[in-house]
């Protein structure tokens, strides 16, 4: 990472601690819950994108950052299968999918890769009749990314460095879904929020260490000239 794409995602960290620290002040308030998750999964990939470039041999941290962030949303998509296979009376989908957080994501890698795999193929096979339930283009590719990336880190030293390559130019790409989401959010939070005080320290972690951020507010409040 550059160090504009540091600031950024070190703004990322404050904006998530202030989401912790206030939870609930947004939880039940549907748009920005769903914002705030979103944007969750986008610095969790690009955490995983900084380290795979920083280290294309793929270490330890790196494979389990790939492990997690695979095994749940593969647990969220299994969830979607699921819930559909069983309104429709799919009992071989069902019973193919209905796997819990710890059986994607603690055991054998391997078995853990094909049921994760297994779950994905499902949703794509059936991508048409599964648009109610949220499965999209953008989130299936987000978990065949995810899966990709895991296989590639468990995998020789030239997939390892191939899959490097690949995080270096998928980082920008990533900052700019989080920035679209911020976008989003920044007027979520001011028209949703009842709480002040949530508002204003939202916009201090927003622009704290986003110097394109501050830049902007900066200039947003600077006097006309004459």
């Amino acid at each position: 990472m550059n160090q504009e794409q540091k600031n950024f995602s070190e703004m990322l960290g404050e904006l998530q601690q202030h989401f912790d620290a206030h939870r609930p002040f947004w939880s039940s308030v549907g748009p920005v819950a769903d914002s705030i998750d979103r944007l969750a999964n986008t610095r969790r990939e690009l955490a995983l994108g900084a380290l795979v470039q920083n280290d294309g041999s793929g270490t330890k941290e790196a494979k389990d950052l790939a492990l997690g962030l695979a095994a749940e949303k593969s647990y969220l998509m299994g969830r979607r299968v699921l819930a559909w296979a069983k309104k429709n009376a799919r009992a071989d989908i069902a019973t193919a999918v209905d796997l819990n957080r710890a059986e994607l994501a603690q055991g054998a890698e391997a078995t853990l890769l094909e049921r994760q795999r297994r779950i994905f193929q499902y949703a794509k096979d059936n991508r048409d009749q599964l648009a109610d339930y949220k499965v999209t283009d953008e989130s299936l590719d987000a978990l065949d990314s995810a899966l990709n990336t895991f296989a590639a880190l468990r995998a020789g030293h030239k997939e390892k460095e191939n899959h490097r390559i690949y995080s270096t130019a998928r980082i920008e790409e990533l900052i700019d879904k989080a920035r679209a989401i911020i976008d989003i959010l920044d007027d979520e939070v001011e028209g949703l929020i009842d709480n002040r005080e949530f508002i204003d320290t939202y916009f201090i972690a927003r622009r704290k260490t986003d110097r394109r951020a501050t830049r902007a507010a900066m200039s947003d409040t600077a006097a006309p000239s004459a």
